[in-house]
């Protein structure tokens, strides 16, 4: 599975540069809050899933998207060739804060 969600994040930000900010991670994110990023643990994340069996795996395993889990993922992106991984934790109002938040990945893709 890690290296269904690793190929998953590299294909969006090859194929959507200008719209893909990155992926957070956390628990969940509001996307209204955080427009054009992506969390793993979010069940929203099975739109960037192309094969109907990992939509299906995604949709029934996604609550147990742990932390350590969405990190392993981040891990496989670096390997890609190509694939430029800078990671940030930042400071929200706690109002727009993902639940239970760790770090922030942008993720570009470099010649």
């Amino acid at each position: 599975m890690i290296n269904w969600y690793s190929k998953a994040i590299v294909n969006e930000a090859i194929t959507h540069p200008l719209s893909f900010n990155g992926i957070i991670v956390a628990d969940s994110i509001d996307k209204e809050d955080f427009s054009g990023f992506w969390c793993i643990g979010d069940y929203t994340f099975d739109c960037l899933l192309t094969k109907k069996k990992h939509k299906r795996a995604h949709s029934y395993f996604y609550r147990n998207r742990s932390l350590q889990f969405q990190e392993k993922v981040i891990d496989a992106v670096k390997k890609y060739k190509g694939i430029a991984v800078r990671e940030e934790i930042e400071e929200f109002r706690s109002w727009h804060e993902p639940k239970n938040y760790k770090k922030t990945y942008y993720i570009t893709v470099t010649k």
